[in-house]
């Protein structure tokens, strides 16, 4: 129970499990005092850090819309949620989060994304980012896939036959590997990502 001294005791850090911070906030330094917190959502701030590493009850985060340029998720290995959209990240390691079954990273400037260990995850939206390729083999139970406004040159789709959401337009694609597995299943293809770019030609689903 609070004790309405205006400070935040560990005690009283100890006994959240979720917490919103929306509001501007640039610093979240006393963070790591609650680490029994299972959901954090910190979106739409100004932080440029971010040290979760001693969250490591989490299963959610979301810190998309702040201004992050790296951020340490080692520790968080039962994170099942992930959204990151909107930081300045370059680069993003995930390889840990082998429980994670939703990832967004979109509108970064991520130029590799190794997402080859996440074979739990059902959801991948890594859109608006500068990735030349992504290996997506190994995630059999993805059953959305937006990968659109990258500079992907070459995609391999014949694990994903789980997908029923799937977007690649405004990509630098030269091969994609093969779609005709995907007859039996309804691909949906989203606002303006009806046109894949192959060969300085438009094909149209």
């Amino acid at each position: 129970m609070a004790n309405r001294d205006r400070e935040i005791q560990i005690s009283e850090a100890l006994a959240v499990s979720s917490l919103f911070v929306s509001s501007q906030i640039n610093d979240l330094t006393g963070i790591s005092s609650f680490t029994n917190l299972t959901s954090l959502e910190c979106f739409r701030n100004e932080l440029t850090s971010l040290d979760v590493t001693s969250l490591i009850n989490l299963t959610n985060l979301n810190c998309s819309q702040n201004q992050l340029t790296s951020l340490d998720l080692t520790p968080l290995v039962n994170l099942t949620s992930l959204r990151c959209d909107g930081n300045e990240f370059i680069s993003l390691d995930v390889s840990p989060l082998k429980n994670l079954t939703a990832l967004s990273c979109t509108y970064n400037k991520l130029t590799f994304l190794d997402v080859t260990p996440l074979i739990k995850l059902t959801s991948l939206d890594c859109a608006n980012n500068q990735l030349t390729t992504i290996d997506l083999t190994p995630l059999v139970n993805l059953t959305s896939l937006l990968c659109h406004n990258n500079k992907i040159t070459s995609l391999d789709v014949t694990t994903l036959v789980n997908l029923t959401l799937f977007a690649c337009s405004n990509n630098e694609l030269s091969s994609m590997i093969p779609f005709s597995h995907f007859l039996s299943y309804i691909v949906q293809v989203i606002d303006l990502l009806l046109r894949i770019k192959i060969f300085g030609q438009s094909y149209k689903f």
